[in-house]
């Protein structure tokens, strides 16, 4: 094959686009790396991305690892997570936050005996989320009992928003006749209530759980990451954005977290782990009306 002669006058002549494609491919090769719009010999770094992996304890969880801390408890369990989730509530014009060990057992039809006993089935199932080589379970609380009020809540409000939409999926997919390991999640959807150019503007749409990240959950080797995520906007002229941090149980099939804006509004967001070991996260936009109709009609 003969020799190509590229000559200067034939750089000028070339479209520009062309030039800059050309030489990014054949400048490396003979020892030149451009570098501030420049070219030099030296190679630049590549960046070595940000460790993630956290030993925090996670602030939010995916709606999927709370399914599959659910799906195998007892009926009790699931009762007393159903009393959890609604634990703040006005009574007799007073707001209450969690439940008493009186109250719980009087919902339960138990002895207040038994209610640690209840309460620490949900606990060690959510401890078996966690990967046992990386985390001491016995550290891994999504229920806490408050000594100074003696009443049993979720540790924090958004984990008992993620355990109140996983009761809402189990709703719809438990049958009588069916283990746990039977539920079809295929067609458990959920509004997206996504941003798309600033305050007040928003699209409604839904997105489907992913089975095979409830399996993974399943597997008992989630680890927690730290998730920092900035959604800018801009509504004629109006420039903005919204910024969502935390700690997050993931594990390496995509799941559903959903974080909350000044404005009360959820947005949801896709997270994995990525072949790097780090969190990766992507704005869940949903699926269109259409989609869901069509998966419907199947």
């Amino acid at each position: 094959m003969p020799d190509i002669v590229i000559k200067p006058e034939d750089l000028e002549e070339m479209p520009e686009k062309t030039r800059e494609l050309l030489l990014e491919y054949l400048l490396p090769k003979m020892g030149l790396y451009e570098k501030y719009g420049k070219w030099s010999t030296t190679e630049p770094k590549v960046a070595e991305p940000t460790p993630t992996l956290s030993d925090n304890p996670p602030t939010q969880i995916p709606i999927e690892a709370a399914i599959a801390v659910l799906a195998p408890l007892g009926e009790q369990g699931i009762k007393a997570a159903r009393i959890l989730v609604e634990s703040q509530r006005w009574v007799d014009e007073k707001y209450l936050v969690g439940f008493s060990r009186a109250e719980l057992a009087e919902r339960l039809g138990i002895s207040e005996k038994s209610v640690n006993g209840v309460i620490g089935s949900i606990n060690r199932r959510f401890s078996f989320r966690f990967d046992k080589t990386k985390y001491d379970r016995k550290k891994c609380r999504v229920i806490r009992f408050d000594r100074k009020t003696a009443r049993y809540d979720f540790v924090n409000g958004e984990l008992r928003k993620a355990f109140k939409y996983a009761l809402s999926a189990l709703n719809q997919v438990k049958k009588d006749g069916l283990s746990y390991e039977q539920y079809n999640y295929e067609n458990v959807f959920f509004t997206s209530h996504y941003l798309t150019g600033g305050p007040g503007n928003r699209e409604n749409d839904i997105f489907r759980l992913n089975p095979s990240a409830i399996d993974d959950f399943m597997g008992e080797n989630g680890t927690v990451h730290q998730f920092d995520e900035d959604l800018d906007y801009d509504h004629n002229g109006l420039y903005g954005y919204e910024s969502f941090s935390g700690y997050v149980l993931v594990g390496q099939k995509p799941s559903h977290t959903f974080w909350t804006n000044h404005d009360q509004d959820e947005e949801y967001y896709r997270s994995w782990l990525g072949d790097d070991g780090n969190l990766h996260s992507e704005l869940n936009t949903g699926e269109t009306n259409e989609t869901h109709q069509g998966d419907e009609n199947e």
